[in-house]
């Protein structure tokens, strides 16, 4: 489960960057139907204002699904923006910095 936690962790990091909502506020314990232990801490690393933490998970699975349900096309071609840019970055490196 350890890996797991890793690469939410990166997920939320490179959602964020990007300025999309946490993904990561839709994965709960089952257990406990709540965010892990490690949602809240990772949110403040990246500059939220986690005072009240669960309303803060709250407000983000808001977010994240109305953000992922959008039938907006310039969020869609955002995202595939995105994703063509990083496949270029990738190249550059991978030619020696072009």
């Amino acid at each position: 489960m350890f890996g797991f936690n890793i690469a939410l962790g990166h997920v939320s990091e490179y959602e964020h960057q990007h300025g999309r909502p946490l993904l990561s506020s839709l994965v709960v314990a089952k257990s406990e139907n709540q965010p892990g232990k490690g949602f809240a801490p990772l949110a403040a690393s990246l500059g939220y204002d986690v005072t009240d933490a669960e309303q803060f998970w709250r407000d983000e699975i808001k977010k994240t699904v109305a953000f992922w349900s959008s039938t907006d096309d310039t969020l869609l071609r955002d995202a595939a923006v995105d994703r063509v840019l990083g496949e270029l970055e990738a190249l550059k490196k991978l030619l020696g910095g072009l």
